[in-house]
């Protein structure tokens, strides 16, 4: 979406391919000169002595011309190469075990509150969800593993945190989805909020606060406040800034941290 908002002022003409699912952000924010299509079957390249550009066959059959530049926006795998042995690069995200971190790239597994690997909670990790609040979300996950190392605070008995993995993996499916948070991240911050501050009664530490009351309501206020700015921006021309500048003040808090 930045990419084709950004390429808005310079090209007639963006097509944004997609395979269709719950990661697609709304068309509405798609720049006036980006038409979403389907998937790509195959691309034509222009011969040598070619002065067209070439050609890209959809899935469903329709064939695009006239394209000048293809950007590939594949995404990325979760890959912890200085941890090996916590690898199985062959099989699928279905098939993990319960002590591996890493399988097809699609998801970091077993992982309590997607922080502190489950066989060993000294391993932990920060920023794995996506559809967040990211920094101020990564703060609060921030402050978990320095209280759990600290000894402020402990996770609980590993088998505890297996069972409550493997309930969250029966509820959302192996995968990149498990990590998906669009929705919920709040309630995942008042839970984290909640068990730190259950020890804090025990250890004597300040307690936490999660996010406030005013910062949920304007947090569900930012999306339309997104849309009506990029319209705006889209009718006035860029004379106001580039959609990226735009962008970057106002990025509704739902559309963070996506691959």
């Amino acid at each position: 979406m930045d990419i084709g908002r950004e390429n808005s002022r310079i090209a007639q003409k963006i097509y944004q391919s997609s395979r269709g699912g719950p990661f697609d952000v709304p068309k509405v924010m798609l720049s006036p000169e980006t038409e979403r299509v389907a998937g790509i079957a195959s691309f034509q390249h222009p011969s040598k002595d070619q002065d067209t550009p070439g050609s890209v066959t959809l899935i469903d059959g329709t064939v695009l011309t006239g394209i000048d530049r293809v950007v590939m926006c594949t995404g990325y795998h979760f890959s912890l190469p200085f941890l090996r042995d916590l690898h199985d690069d062959s099989a699928t995200s279905e098939q993990a075990t319960d002590t591996v971190l890493v399988t097809d790239g699609t998801q970091i597994h077993n992982l309590h509150k997607d922080i502190f690997y489950i066989p060993d909670p000294t391993l932990a990790f920060v920023g794995i969800p996506f559809y967040t609040a990211t920094f101020t979300f990564f703060e609060f996950q921030a402050i978990a593993v320095a209280a759990v190392f600290s000894g402020r605070a402990w996770v609980p008995p590993k088998e505890d945190m297996q069972a409550e993995y493997q309930e969250r993996v029966k509820q959302k499916g192996a995968g990149r989805g498990i990590h998906d948070l669009k929705g919920t991240s709040v309630l995942y911050v008042d839970e984290l909020a909640g068990w730190l501050n259950r020890q804090a009664e025990l250890t004597g530490a300040a307690k936490v606060e999660g996010y406030s009351k005013e910062w949920q309501e304007e947090s569900k206020l930012i999306p339309e406040k997104y849309i009506k700015l990029i319209k705006s921006q889209d009718t006035k021309g860029n004379d106001s800034g580039s959609a990226l500048d735009l962008q970057s003040r106002t990025k509704p808090l739902e559309f963070e941290n996506d691959a």
